[in-house]
């Protein structure tokens, strides 16, 4: 009777049978979806919406009931055969669900019954069916308990003994299930475990990239911050450089125009007085004055020449558009991936050791064992394994263990033979290079002295190689613009690190 009970829980009220997508309603009472439906279908007419069990007013929101939705389809699943029918039990008055079949009796047996039946005998149990004929030979109309291998038909002990599969290689169909499943079932499992695998090293990499974003965030953020900053100074540098070039010349103009009108007044109060001489007609007069003779022999007062004003053009706009040019590259690498640099073995000289990941560059002090090749550097060096001649790249490289070195960038022609620290003197190189704490940038024999020293030991290399640039940056809080060499190059381009001291990494 537990089953009869059971059942009569999960009844619909309306419709008295096992709920099918149960929902309920605001009141609390649970309904079949379609039961429910129709019946608030027929109440609209007078759109006057009730409950059938407690007659609450208005139409409430219908809403699924979850946790019945589940108890229901385990309960219709443990009572229905594969096809989906619903199988009842076969000795009750009245219908109740089935819970197992017996292969033998050919009966279908609620729980009550399936007790009694399994105390008093031992039969082959099977899923709620309602197909038993199917489970018989269609030729002897004995059960089918054999799987003849060699037709793939399941067959019964006269077929088997007598029949057409006489002689057949044929197994229990209890072991034949087993192989056939046992093969499926093992490839499942290792699918799901390939697929759970996937899932968590897909689960990883997304928090690897939240990880990466929030830091890249952070990071573009305070960039950008110092950007807006920069171009707030911009706004007031501009007008404030053009107030003070106007006052400039104005100022070279009035000081111009105060000297021309004094020399204006004393040639007028002259004038005057020559003038008066003449009116007097005494020729004594005349050739006795003595300012007249003086002024006769003096070389006349040169006039004042015109100011050079300052280009406006060189001195501010120009600076500000490169000013502005250097932020714009600046951001031009948030949106790109730092070159992929390893260090060339046969290049790097004698006394500098490579690591295993061809990322650091350690001076030794002693020569280490390198054949001598023509590609190798003298002392203390190392090219790049790549080499770029087109786009934009940028790499970064951390100098930390190191006060002594140069890193930069160079034509795979540079002499290989002369001293590194040739790199920056010739015109087919460019570093930026530290000697305790000195920073120069270096070109072609030209050295520019860094005005401040770096806070930072970790330094950017930005090329773009169709617009011949080549920025260097100091990778501190925020970053900032160092030097930046404008050419047109001509040959592709390697980095190149010189560690005369300690060790540098380049750190992407």
């Amino acid at each position: 009777m537990a089953s009869m009970d059971l059942r009569q829980e999960l009844n619909c009220p309306i419709c008295l049978e096992v709920y099918r997508d149960p929902v309920t309603l605001k009141c609390g009472h649970t309904f079949c979806l379609a039961c429910i439906h129709r019946l608030l279908c027929k109440q609209g007419e007078s759109k006057v919406y009730t409950c059938p069990e407690c007659r609450q007013k208005s139409r409430p929101p219908l809403k699924k009931n979850i946790a019945l939705s589940r108890i229901v389809e385990r309960f219709h699943a443990g009572h229905t055969d594969k096809d989906g029918n619903t199988v009842l039990c076969t000795y009750c008055d009245f219908p109740v669900l089935a819970l197992r079949s017996c292969q033998q009796c050919e009966t279908s047996l609620c729980a009550d019954h399936l007790r009694k039946h399994n105390e008093t005998v031992k039969h082959n149990l099977l899923p709620p069916t309602a197909e038993f004929r199917k489970r018989r030979c269609p030729v002897h109309g004995k059960i089918m308990e054999y799987y003849c291998t060699e037709d793939s038909v399941c067959v019964c002990a006269s077929c088997r003994l007598d029949g057409e599969h006489r002689g057949h290689q044929a197994e229990l169909m209890e072991e034949a299930a087993e192989k056939k499943l046992r093969p499926v079932l093992k490839k499942a499992k290792h699918e799901q475990e390939k697929s759970e695998k996937r899932i968590q090293s897909l689960q990883e990499r997304r928090t690897r990239v939240q990880e990466v974003a929030a830091k890249v965030t952070q990071r573009a953020t305070a960039e950008l911050s110092s950007m807006k900053k920069q171009l707030e100074d911009l706004e007031k540098m501009v007008p404030n450089g053009i107030a003070r070039w106007e006052m400039q010349i104005s100022q070279s103009v009035t000081d111009l125009v105060q000297q021309l009108e004094t020399k204006k007044e004393n040639l007028t109060r002259k004038i005057c007085y020559l003038e008066g001489l003449h009116d007097l007609g005494d020729p004594l007069s005349v050739l006795q004055d003595q300012e007249l003779d003086k002024d006769l022999y003096d070389t006349e007062e040169a006039l004042p020449d015109d100011p050079e004003f300052p280009d406006l053009e060189e001195e501010m706009i120009s600076r500000a558009l490169h000013k502005l040019s250097n932020m714009v590259t600046s951001a031009k690498m948030w949106i790109r991936k730092p070159a992929d640099i390893l260090l060339d073995v046969c290049t790097a000289a004698d006394n500098l050791w490579i690591s295993d990941d061809l990322k650091s560059a350690f001076r030794s002090e002693i020569k280490l064992p390198f054949p001598k090749t023509p590609e190798r550097l003298e002392y203390c060096g190392v090219l790049s394994l790549c080499s770029f001649s087109s786009w934009q790249h940028y790499w970064e490289v951390d100098t930390s263990q190191s006060d002594s070195w140069k890193v930069g960038m160079c034509y795979p022609s540079i002499s290989r033979k002369s001293h590194i620290s040739m790199i920056g003197q010739g015109s087919d190189s460019w570093c930026l290079r530290r000697l305790k704490d000195n920073y120069n940038m270096m070109h072609d024999a030209d050295h520019i002295h860094l005005p401040h020293k770096p806070s930072s030991h970790k330094f950017c290399i930005y090329l773009d190689y169709e617009a011949g640039q080549l920025s260097f940056y100091e990778l501190g809080d925020p970053m900032r613009h160092l030097h930046t060499f404008m050419t047109t190059f001509t040959e592709p381009l390697h980095a190149v690190l010189a560690a005369f001291q300690g060790s540098i990494t380049i750190s992407n």
